[in-house]
Order: structure tokens, then C-alpha cells, then sequence
């Protein structure tokens, strides 16, 4: 009988660093980058050996999404109780680590573009909105915001393109825009 991908413990480890270096990939260079060749050759897997655990490139990217979103709600959730007003909380929610390395930022928002293209993404795409929406509610309530948290997403989503437009991606200017957007919505 045969197992499936990743059901013997060298596979799964296997599997799990071959989600780690499409993730990696797709943070570093984009999805577009997340190919069986690009993602074999980084994690020194056998090309040929790629299909048996992610037969095609969408269930790569599935992997990629998964394995990043699962990093970002992570840091979303410990970053919803940190210090900072609501404007620095959020932006740390939302972007994490990213402000102030512009490749890495603008790899958040074409994740979210490649859901767009590609509708095997949807699902996981939709379980890592809702995870990142319970840690904006979670910071909303914490710093007594009444703003529905879909509003403050929308907002540092939309200041974080902003501030990648205005060639300034670093975490100032960016806390800059959210507090000038919470100051116009709540006033």
C-alpha cells in the first residue's frame, strides 16, 4: 500500500522544508518566484522529487500561503497585546517585521493579489483574513477603538501601499499615515 506525501516522518520533514522555501520565496521574491525548480533548488530537494509532494504550481503556492499565513497570525496575535498607541499596534498587527525592507512589504500585498489569480487560494486565504481580523479586533478592543476591524485593516492595507508608492516603506512614515487615517475616522 502506498502512503501519501509526507506520511513517514522523513517525508513530512521533507514536505515541511519544501513549504518553508516556497514560503521563503514568496516573502523574498513573490509568488511569481514559487516554481518547483526555484523552490527545489533552494531547499535541495530533487526537482523530480518535488511533484511527488506538491504535484503542480498552484498546490506549491497553497503551501507557500499556508506556511506564511500561519507566520503572520502568529505575529499578528503577539503584536495585537504589545506596547505602542493604536496606530504602532496595528501596523505591527498587519505588516509585522516589514516596514523599512520594501521587497518584503510589498511580498505581503502580492500574496494577496495571487489569491486573486489563483481561486485554489481562497479558502486558506480566507482562514488567514479571518485570523488577522481577530488580532485587529483583539488591539481595537484593547485600546477601547470602536472602528469595525475590517475598517482598520483597510486602512493600514491601503497606508502600507501608500507608503510603498511614496518610496518611503520604513515604519515611521507608516505609523504616520495610520494615525492621520484613525485621527479622520474617529474625529
Amino acid at each position: 500500500m502506498a502512503g501519501t506525501a509526507g506520511s513517514t516522518p522523513k517525508g513530512e520533514r521533507r514536505r515541511e522544508a519544501i513549504a518553508a522555501a516556497a514560503a521563503d520565496l514568496a516573502l523574498e521574491e513573490g509568488f511569481g518566484a514559487v516554481t518547483h525548480r526555484a523552490v527545489a533548488a533552494r531547499c535541495g530537494v530533487p526537482l523530480g522529487a518535488m511533484t511527488y509532494y506538491f504535484p503542480d504550481r498552484p498546490a506549491l503556492a497553497l503551501a507557500a500561503l499556508e506556511r506564511g499565513a500561519a507566520l503572520d497570525v502568529e505575529r499578528a496575535r503577539a503584536a495585537a497585546a504589545g506596547p505602542g498607541d493604536l496606530a504602532e499596534v496595528l501596523v505591527a498587527v498587519v505588516t509585522g517585521d516589514r516596514p523599512g525592507d520594501a521587497p518584503r512589504l510589498a511580498a505581503l500585498y502580492e500574496r494577496v493579489l495571487e489569491v486573486a489569480r489563483t481561486p485554489a487560494l481562497a479558502a486558506a486565504a480566507a482562514r488567514w483574513q479571518d485570523e488577522l481580523l481577530a488580532a485587529v479586533a483583539g488591539a481595537l478592543a484593547r485600546h477601547g477603538a470602536p472602528l469595525p476591524p475590517r475598517t482598520a485593516l483597510a486602512l493600514v492595507d491601503g497606508s502600507a501601499v501608500q507608503a510603498l508608492t511614496d518610496g518611503r516603506p520604513d515604519r515611521e512614515h507608516l505609523v504616520g499615515l495610520v494615525r492621520a487615517g484613525l485621527a479622520a475616522l474617529t474625529t
